[in-house]
């Protein structure tokens, strides 16, 4: 049994998105939904499978936790 997540910080990938508000490129790791727009300072949330179920092979083990 882990008692924190097995899989952060392991593996991360980069994407890129553009910014819905002002099109500058954000970087995203794989661990991060939100960040704030270097140009326009406004967040920008990345929707798409953020949530560490999609991504991590570790998900199973933690999620059979509760």
């Amino acid at each position: 049994m882990f008692t924190q997540c097995p899989g952060r910080d392991k593996g991360l990938k980069v994407r890129y998105i553009k910014c819905p508000s002002c099109s500058e490129e954000i970087e995203f790791f794989s661990d991060e939904a939100k960040r704030k727009c270097p140009k326009c300072k406004k967040d920008v949330v990345y929707t798409e499978n953020d949530s560490c179920i999609y991504w991590c092979k570790m998900a199973k083990d933690c999620l059979m936790r509760f």
